[in-house]
């Protein structure tokens, strides 16, 4: 089983690595976001349960998806 929080329905917004390593570099070589927050993400937006869903399909392994609420989670 793959445990997710409540429904699994929290947005996740995945990132691809190559995309990410060309953004930190583009943010080291750019003063104007020196000491600045960035916010970095994909563009695509999922549910956890969409991505775990897009998950078990790549790699062929099919598991239940169990709701843990978040005040056990905690």
């Amino acid at each position: 089983a793959v445990p997710v929080i409540d429904r699994g329905d929290q947005r996740f917004q995945p990132i691809w690595f190559e995309d990410l390593g060309k953004a930190l570099v583009v943010c080291l070589d750019s003063p104007e976001v020196n000491h600045q927050v960035v916010e970095l993400a994909g563009e695509q937006v999922l549910t956890v349960r969409e991505l775990i869903d897009r998950l078990q399909k790549c790699t062929q392994r099919e598991r239940p998806a169990v709701g843990v609420p978040s005040a056990i989670a905690r």
